[in-house]
């Protein structure tokens, strides 16, 4: 390993809280820089996966405070351990944070925890997500995401967001994520069968005779289709 390998890999590990400054001492020889410079800047690594997890996760993170366990800043400095981010982008750091909920066993409401987290990620990457939707010719909105829960999490999050929290109702809750062409705004659409079916028949999961025995034949799927068009998520290339 190279002089310089052996820094990165040093400060690495230092900044991650995996050695403390005399270690990283010994690993790479004295510094005119006194501990305490070096740790301050593993503080200031911490505070960023403080500041980045609070703002992807708002609403995970209000769930979480009221279900005892670990403070907030332990979890995330837990999670930073297990999931240290290694992508340009900060905000990709909150990629694994869902799961990461999930896998609690500590806490009892792991499950619904993790559906709040994923419901916030999955916004993020849609508000993120690039344009390459043309509404005139394209089939199905590429931001559109899918997502069922078994608590009614958009309704919570919306309300964490407007600073009156509600109770996270435990009512199972199938609709889309997309981003709209016309105003660029994220929304959440809870869809009827008929579009829930329309729009699987537009991305070809399914065809005709499957809707129909489902119960959805083609002039619903017809008329279903024309109003995911007319809310963003499908394309006028969806209509037959």
């Amino acid at each position: 390993m190279s002089e310089l390998d052996a820094f990165f890999d040093g400060m690495t590990r230092f900044l991650r809280g995996d050695l403390d400054a005399a270690a990283l001492r010994d690993r790479l020889g004295p510094s005119p820089s006194a501990p305490g410079r070096f740790t301050f800047y593993r503080g200031l690594i911490r505070a960023n996966h403080r500041r980045v997890l609070a703002h992807l996760f708002p609403a995970a993170q209000h769930a979480y405070a009221g279900g005892g366990g670990a403070p907030w800043p332990a979890l995330v400095d837990a999670f930073a351990r297990a999931h240290p981010c290694g992508d340009w982008d900060l905000n990709a750091f909150g990629a694994a944070f869902p799961a990461f909920l999930e896998g609690r066993p500590d806490r009892p409401d792991a499950a619904s925890l993790a559906q709040v987290a994923d419901y916030e990620y999955a916004f993020y990457r849609v508000t993120r997500a690039p344009d390459a939707f043309d509404p005139a010719v394209d089939v199905v909105n590429p931001t559109v995401t899918p997502r069922s829960y078994t608590c009614d999490v958009p309704a919570f999050v919306r309300s964490v967001r407007r600073g009156a929290p509600a109770p996270l109702a435990a009512t199972p809750i199938t609709g889309f994520l997309y981003r709209r062409p016309d105003d660029r705004q994220v929304r959440w659409l809870r869809p009827t069968l008929a579009r829930l079916l329309a729009f699987a028949r537009a991305t070809g999961e399914i065809d005709d005779e499957a809707c129909a025995a489902a119960g959805v034949e083609s002039p619903a799927l017809d008329a279903a289709t024309d109003a995911l068009v007319r809310a963003g998520v499908l394309g006028r290339g969806a209509r037959r």
